[in-house]
């Protein structure tokens, strides 16, 4: 098994990441999922904005997960219209910012 995405023609690069085990190297799955968002993948850009949310990858950037968020939810991932209200919310305590 390849540990290797192909952008444009595999349907679900997320679930690729996860099948072929490169969840296990993040710096690795960072690069593909980031490569993968940046092409358009709605899915991506949301993983990629919970990516910079998370503590767990070793970054950690909320402006940058709340770009993707909304990238995300433009390229029509439902999904990620909740991540971005979280982070939205959290950044108004945050900073004193307004929606």
């Amino acid at each position: 098994i390849a540990n290797r995405l192909v952008i444009g023609s595999n349907p679900d690069p997320i679930r690729t990441l996860q099948i072929n085990g490169v969840e296990e190297n993040i710096e690795h799955a960072f690069d593909l999922t980031q490569e993968s968002a940046k092409c358009g993948h709605p899915e991506s850009a949301r993983e990629l904005g919970r990516m910079y949310y998370s503590k767990g990858y070793g970054i950690q950037d909320y402006d940058a997960a709340r770009y993707w968020f909304k990238r995300a939810v433009r390229l029509g991932d439902k999904e990620a219209e909740g991540w971005l209200k979280t982070i939205e919310e959290m950044l108004v305590i945050i900073n004193g910012e307004s929606l």
